[in-house]
């Protein structure tokens, strides 16, 4: 054998032997990736849960004092309209950016009943009502966690929203939300409630999940949703297309539960 087929060999055995390297690595990377490209969740996977939990405290009081602005602008503002416009966008931003993010992988339990994301753990009405009222909408966290989810809709968005779609009708339920504006609603189920974030054609549930196998807060895509495709009936309102919970909202006001 040849000198020079020797250093051929040689050469092919380095490139064949880097090209496993960077292939490896490329794995190694890719698991890397974190389970929701939210900046704040990954912020949060890092930093550990005590500092997380003084970070949400926070977030709760810049919530707090912004809708304390805007509740003083309301009683003197003439242009309303103008300001219930923009406390939509500022709730639909708070909720989907950076509340519901906190929130992810939090544990489910049927009685769960936890405030602090990531400690303890959540039924799925306590994981509306405690991020509506970490939003700034004034409602009885408890009381309103236990009424059924058409409730806990008439209650927030008014009966006169709630559209009603039944027979377990998947792509009745796409349809009438793919012609909705963008934002968030809440949806119920048989036995269920959560929230649908409508970004363009993409539909997402955020939700306490109790199925089996996932058991946490978590984002999925709708229409796969394990608890979404064998329920009978949905129940839909828009929350931050809504004004009737915004008047609420920008008034400082507590929203009634109703019975």
């Amino acid at each position: 054998m040849s000198k020079k087929f020797k250093l051929l060999v040689f050469n092919g055995v380095l490139l064949l032997f880097g090209g496993l390297v960077l292939f490896l690595t490329n794995c190694s990377k890719s698991e890397e990736i974190p389970k929701y490209s939210s900046s704040v969740y990954q912020r949060n996977q890092k930093i550990g849960q005590e500092l997380k939990e003084k970070q949400y405290l926070k977030l709760k009081s810049r919530i707090a004092s912004k809708q304390h602005r805007f509740v003083s602008e309301y009683k003197l503002h003439e242009k309303r309209p103008a300001l219930l416009a923009l406390s939509k966008k500022f709730t639909y931003q708070v909720l989907r950016d950076t509340i519901f993010p906190y929130w992810y992988d939090t544990p489910w339990d049927y009685n769960g009943i936890s405030q602090v994301p990531g400690k303890g753990e959540i039924a799925c009405g306590y994981f509306v009502t405690t991020c509506l009222r970490d939003a700034g909408f004034r409602v009885e966290r408890s009381r309103l966690a236990q009424q059924a989810s058409s409730k806990i809709i008439k209650s927030v968005c008014g009966g006169q929203n709630i559209h009603i779609i039944g027979h377990n009708n998947l792509q009745q339920l796409e349809k009438y939300l793919l012609k909705q504006k963008d934002g968030l609603f809440i949806i119920g189920l048989d036995n269920h409630v959560g929230f649908v974030d409508k970004q363009g054609h993409n539909l997402w549930i955020i939700h306490s999940n109790g199925v089996a196998g996932s058991l946490m807060v978590e984002r999925e895509k709708l229409l796969a949703s394990k608890l979404v495709k064998k329920s009978q009936a949905f129940y839909l309102a828009p929350l931050t297309n809504n004004s009737h919970a915004h008047n609420f909202w920008t008034r400082g006001q507590q929203i009634p539960t109703l019975n």
